[in-house]
């Protein structure tokens, strides 16, 4: 009985790396898996964009740190590989207040901060970046021009500890 609660358990931890993402989508998918979820992609002509292909699923909803999220969207590298699943929050936060308890939320995650240069932080005041040991990251960001508010998923890797 032992011996097969620890081989599932190997099973399990072996498989999280793979299934690591958010809402059904994980970041080992390919353009082809995300499109068989509903996703239309195309080629990237946005300048805001990481990834050459930009895939989005304009239906989809889920939840994150306790927030409903719409709009997914997916950016693709040059390689094929997810560099980011983006989400805009259904209901942005209007306050401070509201802001900090989605941070705070992330923190529990994500706990060491991203340090933005003085110059990015005068530019965009309430953009938040949290990573984990691993490199793994979430960012939160308000923009009151529009009153909308994202976050942002980014694979083990992609951000220096």
């Amino acid at each position: 009985m032992r011996r097969v609660a620890i081989a599932l358990a190997v099973a399990v931890l072996g498989t999280a790396h793979a299934a690591d993402g958010h809402n059904g989508i994980r970041f080992d998918m390919k353009r082809e898996d995300l499109q068989r979820m509903g996703f239309v992609c195309r080629d990237s002509t946005e300048e805001s964009t990481r990834g050459q292909v930009r895939c989005a699923h304009m239906e989809m909803t889920g939840r994150a740190f306790s927030k409903n999220l719409e709009r997914y969207r997916v950016d693709l590298g040059p390689d094929g590989a997810i560099l980011q699943i983006l989400a805009d929050l259904v209901d942005p936060p209007t306050t401070l207040g509201g802001m900090t308890n989605i941070t705070d939320d992330m923190r529990l995650f994500y706990p060491i901060e991203h340090q933005f240069p003085p110059e990015y932080r005068r530019l965009m005041p309430n953009v938040f970046r949290y990573s984990n040991s691993e490199g793994a990251g979430v960012q939160f960001g308000y923009f009151a021009r529009s009153r909308t508010a994202s976050i942002i998923f980014y694979p083990k890797g992609s951000m220096k500890p």
